[in-house]
Order: structure tokens, then sequence, then C-alpha cells
């Protein structure tokens, strides 16, 4: 299922980062860069380095002043050969070959395989939130400040630390496929524990190149790699529905293979900038232990709360209730493009506003509010207007859903993300631990009401679950900001 935004988290998404990541605090001449970028880059530095100091004062410590300086810099570089347009038609590259995946399956294979999807992509979201905060956002935080080759070594380093976690994921999710009781409801999820668990390594090899090429700024790469996983994979199930075949473990395989060549490419056009140590790759996992639990904690808490559901439902109602809620949910998610922006774009700005004082932090937080509580209200209207529509047109007659289900989780939409400005308040004043305390209630939430409220409602209870949790984080935010700037 995918996640639904709500993220308070200053973006390390690969969007956040086509202009130029730097850190001030660490001297200009540490940061290597294209030339034709260097000028532009350090006139931005010089001009967010007292902000930066201002915040360094505030006492957080180096994670968290090394993070707004990141972001400080990116909402002031701009970017003269246009990456920001190649990150976004990567964005839709990608959101829409997972989009077309779901439709294809749905369509050719059915309900029920689509649900069986859905919940063992499920298990690959998480592997791949758990690579992105240990791996990944410790790495394109810290590359760009070194030269080039502390850059090769730290390169090998974090291609060492991804092959252990796919070891490590491959044995954990192969021991569950043997534990896995075939007689539960979900027994048919019994093979594709096995499954993932062999798929895993290309999956998450494929993701740590795209995330090292976009660290690097070459989005023009990350562009030609997602666009030959996405041809290999979308041609590839066609010809699986042409030719008649309705195993989801061939979908699976061809995943899998689509994301194998996209690293194999990745890797010969990089195998040269890269230096393996096994010695630096311990090294770099205990210099990115705290800040990987860090970013863990915040957002797995979001992550777990939103892809418990679909598990609920197929442990309770079957896979084929898993798979008409995802279809919703895949709808409403066609905002997210739209939030992913306004987060890169948010960060920098309260961080800005929150030197200016308390008053122009949250008159910033409150536009910022009001334009995504409009936005995403429309949006979310119109898909509970015409979502049967859209969903009959995309996945076929079988997936027309009570309105009711998707008017509940349009309003979880709207009222989690109308907030997300306040989370990135709390980033830009130093407290950032408010917000995984607050998300933690997300997840406290899922795990206590949540198997009651699909046990007696099906799926209007789990949207009801998911609006229970939107309401409780969004008040929550809301209270507490406007506590914590009353005592500073």
């Amino acid at each position: 299922m995918p996640l639904i935004s709500g993220s308070d988290m200053p973006s390390t998404h690969p969007a956040a980062i086509a202009s130029e990541p730097h850190d001030p605090t660490h001297g200009r001449e540490s940061v290597r860069c294209p030339s034709r970028k260097v000028t532009r880059i350090a006139s931005a530095c010089d001009s967010t380095s007292s902000l930066t100091q201002g915040i360094l004062e505030k006492g957080y410590g180096g994670f968290y002043s090394t993070l707004c300086a990141v972001l400080l810099t990116i909402g002031r570089v701009r970017n003269g050969d246009y990456a920001w347009a190649f990150v976004l038609c990567d964005q839709m590259v990608v959101s829409g070959t997972s989009f077309l995946t779901t439709i294809l399956i749905g369509r050719g294979l059915g309900k029920h395989q689509l649900g069986l999807y859905v919940l063992a992509y499920s298990i690959v979201v998480v592997l791949l939130e758990v690579q992105n905060s240990f791996i990944a956002s410790p790495y394109t935080m810290k590359s760009p400040q070194l030269d080039l080759p502390a850059q090769a070594r730290y390169t090998g380093s974090a291609l060492v630390l991804t092959i252990g976690l796919s070891a490590i994921a491959a044995v954990v999710l192969f021991a569950v496929g043997i534990i896995f009781p075939a007689k539960s409801g979900l027994g048919e999820v019994k093979p594709l524990f096995l499954i993932v668990s062999l798929i895993a390594a290309p999956l998450l090899l494929r993701e740590f190149g795209r995330r090292v090429c976009f660290a690097h700024f070459h989005v023009r790469e990350v562009l030609f790699l997602d666009s030959l996983g996405s041809v290999i994979q979308i041609g590839g199930l066609l010809l699986l529905i042409y030719f008649g075949s309705r195993s989801l473990r061939s979908v699976y395989w061809l995943i899998a293979s689509a994301s194998g060549i996209t690293a194999i490419v990745w890797w010969s056009s990089w195998r040269h900038k890269t230096v393996i140590t096994f010695d630096g790759a311990l090294l770099a996992l205990r210099n990115t232990w705290s800040f990987g639990m860090w970013v863990l904690t915040g957002n797995l808490a979001i992550v777990l709360s939103q892809q418990v559901y679909p598990w609920y439902l197929g442990s309770l109602k079957g896979p084929d209730a898993t798979a008409t809620f995802a279809t919703c949910t895949y709808l409403l998610a066609l905002v997210n493009p739209f939030l992913t922006g306004v987060g890169n774009y948010l960060g920098p700005v309260t961080a800005n506003a929150s030197i200016r004082g308390d008053s122009e932090l949250s008159r910033v937080v409150m536009r910022a509010s009001l334009l995504l509580f409009l936005v995403v209200g429309m949006f979310s209207l119109a898909i509970v207007m015409f979502g049967n529509h859209l969903l009959q047109l995309l996945y076929g007659a079988g997936y027309r859903i009570d309105i009711h289900v998707l008017a509940v989780l349009g309003a979880s939409v709207v009222v989690l993300n109308s907030t997300l400005a306040v989370g990135f308040g709390f980033w830009a004043i130093g407290r950032p631990d408010v917000n995984l305390k607050i998300n933690s209630l997300a997840i406290v939430l899922a795990v206590t009401a949540g198997p009651l409220l699909v046990w007696l409602y099906g799926l209007v209870g789990a949207a009801f679950g998911l609006l229970l949790a939107a309401l409780s984080v969004s008040v929550l935010r809301v209270w507490l900001l406007r506590r914590v700037l009353h005592r500073i």
C-alpha cells in the first residue's frame, strides 16, 4: 500500500537533493561539486552561514544543524541545468510505474492476486525505509562534503552495508516464511515471504544506485535508470498477461529482474568511482548509527501505522478486501508528488522563518497549512466524487467500493497533511523530538484500535483507523507547537 504522505521529517528524498546539498559549517573548500556550480553554491553558503549559526546556538546538536544547513541551502540554490525538471520526470516515472503495475495486476491477475501483491510489497516498503534511514540518508548528507577519494571509499562502504542489509533481510524473511502458519487466514502469504527474501537484494541495490546518483546530482542518470527499469517491468507484465500467466511469483521475479538489470547498469558506470573496504563499512555504520536510529524512529512510525492495515484486512477479511482498500489509497496517493514538493519547500522556509522570530514562523506555518488544506481538500473531494468511476475504469468492474470508505480515507488524508507544516515547525525551532513522540501515537493507535475496528467494520473500520490516527496526530501537532512557541 502506498504511503499517503503525512511525514513531518525534513526530506532526504531524492527530490530534496536535486539542488546541491551543502553544509557551510564544514568549510567551503570541503565540498566537491561540478565547477560551474561552485560560485552559485558558495554565495548560497555565505548567506546561510549566519542562519545556521543561529540554529547551532539553540544547542540541538550536529545532526540537526547539518540538516537545517542543507535545507536552507536547498531553499536558496537555483540549478541552472534544470535538474528539478529531471527530478520531476523521474518521480512521474517511478510513481507511474508503481501505479501501472497495480492496474495490470488487478486487471490481468485479479483482485485476489492484487491483494497478495500489496501484502508482500508492504514488506519491501519497510525494508526500503530501513535502508533509507541507515544507509541512503547518511550518504546523501555526508558524501557531498567529501573529496573524491573519500567519496569513493564512502560509496564502497555504503554498498557493503546495502549488501549486508540484503543478506540479513533474506535470512529473516526466509525464517519467517518457514515458520509462518500455512493454515492461518493468510496462508497464501507464506510462499511470498520466501520470494521476497530472494528478491530483496536486487531491489535494495537498485534503490542504493538511485540514491548515490541523486547524492552526486546525476539526475539524468537516475531518470535513465528508472526509465530502463520501468520499460522492463511494464513490458514484461504486458507479456505475462498476453501469454496468460496468472502467477504472482512471476510478477515478483520480473520486478527483481528489472531491478537487477538496473543495478548492473548503475554498477557498470560507478565501479571505477567505488573503493570497497569492509573496515570502512563498519566505520560508516558506527558513525551513522545514531543518525539512522533517529530517522528510522520517526519515519517507521508513519510507515507502520499505514502499512499494518492491509495485513489486518488480509487476515480478518481476506486478500480481496486488502486489494479493494489498496486501490483507494493508490488513488489518493496521486497527490503525493505535490506533497513532496511542498515538503521540500517547507524545510528551508520554516528554518529561515524561525530565525526571524516566533511570529514569523507561526505566520509561515499557518499560510502553508491553509494552502495544504485547500489543495489536498479539493483533490480528496474530487476522488470521493469520481473515485468509483476511476476505480472501475482503471481496475475493472469488481473494484467498486462504498463511497463512505472513500470519504473517510479522503478525510484522513486532508486532516493529516493539513498540519504537515506544523511538523516542520518543530524541526525549525530545534525540537524534532516532539515530532517523534507525536508520530509514535499513530502506531500505538494502529496496534491497539486498528484490529478491533477492522474486525467489526471491515473496510470502513480500516479507514476510520487511519482517520483516528490522523486526527490525533494533527491535534497534538497544533497544540504542542503553540505550547512550545509560548515557552521560547
